[in-house]
């Protein structure tokens, strides 16, 4: 026999079959005022004579859900700062953190050297966990991001993201061309950036 403590909404059953007996037992713990109240899991299976039972006693009873709730999704807080703007870098970006559920600073820059420094302060204060720069200049933004000692940037110059380097330096600093790509292109690699959580400043990947 088993059974949780009562409350005013009924008793609740742990039972996987509920049967007439099982109900009998309880009926006592299961009265709230003048009725008696059962709660039972979703898919706990009712005999026949339990639903006999219940008609005859005039029991109320109310299936609950017991599946488990979804793990919650990791997402940390981006800044995207547009060094090097374009149409169709504004609507990828516009698109991307229009969808995604998470927390998006869009900046549009002067230039890539402002970018540079609003990566930089960003990620040495804290006030992101990560950040792209969108630039015609990847391979030089990231060299000087990389002078301070907190920030992990990469260049990204193809048409996807490499996911060897994203795992073997788990890049919190990502500079991104925009050139000669489509606004699929920069939607798609924009939104798999973003979906990552980067390891905290001073932290070794994977550590």
């Amino acid at each position: 026999m088993q059974r949780q403590n009562s409350d005013p909404a009924g008793i609740a059953l742990s039972e996987r079959v509920i049967t007439a007996d099982v109900l009998e037992q309880h009926r006592g713990a299961g009265r709230s005022g003048s009725s008696l109240r059962f709660r039972i899991q979703s898919k706990a299976l009712l005999t026949p004579a339990a639903n006999d039972w219940l008609r005859e006693q005039g029991a109320a009873i109310t299936r609950e859900d017991t599946a488990a709730a979804p793990p919650a999704t990791s997402t940390a807080s981006w800044a995207i700062l547009i060094g090097t703007h374009s149409p169709v870098v504004e609507n990828a970006v516009s698109d991307v953190t229009r969808r995604l559920n998470q927390h998006c600073h869009n900046v549009l820059c002067s230039s890539t050297a402002d970018a540079v420094e609003q990566a930089i302060s960003r990620i040495t204060r804290g006030e992101q966990q990560g950040v792209v720069i969108f630039t015609d200049r990847p391979a030089l933004a990231a060299c000087i991001a990389n002078r301070q000692q907190a920030v992990r940037a990469a260049p990204i110059c193809g048409r996807q993201l490499d996911n060897a380097l994203l795992t073997g330096l788990d890049p919190n600093v990502l500079c991104l061309s925009p050139s000669d790509r489509t606004f699929i292109e920069l939607r798609n690699m924009l939104e798999d950036t973003v979906r990552r959580v980067p390891a905290p400043p001073g932290q070794q990947p994977g550590g």
